[in-house]
């Protein structure tokens, strides 16, 4: 019994990973007719965003519905970004400037992966149980 609880907090780590702590994320976001790039950022739930505009060609925007987001950008400029990352989910975001014939296609994807900050607690609780139902036995 003791050998089984001792894998499960061996095995358990390595399939519910550990998050960590919000942290501060700074992307560095070009834009040029007509793609992003990254078109992809990844963050966690909680983390607090910093994005760093720039336009490699004309005028470009960036509007992220799901967080009230809309900047326009110059060539030239950096325009700056920030928000907290506070729901997850896989939300689009896109070009909010006509830039040219494909501008409608000048999308992106902003992805928030859950944050379990109580992983510790749940692994101990999991343990507590197995060790209550093993004395129960």
């Amino acid at each position: 019994m003791l050998a089984s609880l001792v894998g499960l907090t061996v095995w358990l780590p390595t399939v519910w990973p550990a998050q960590g702590e919000p942290q501060t994320r700074v992307f560095v976001v070009k834009a040029k007719m007509f793609a992003f790039d990254p078109a992809t950022i990844r963050v966690r739930r909680g983390d607090h965003v910093i994005l760093k505009l720039t336009s490699l060609d004309v005028v470009h925007g960036i509007y992220i519905d799901a967080y009230g987001i809309n900047k326009i950008f110059f060539p030239g400029e950096v325009a700056t970004v920030e928000f907290d990352a506070d729901r997850a989910g896989k939300f689009k975001f896109r070009c909010s400037y006509t830039c040219g014939n494909m501008h409608p296609f000048m999308l992106g994807q902003l992805i928030v992966e859950p944050n379990y900050p109580f992983r510790g607690a749940a692994i101990l609780a999991l343990l507590i149980a197995g060790g209550t139902v093993g004395l129960l036995w």
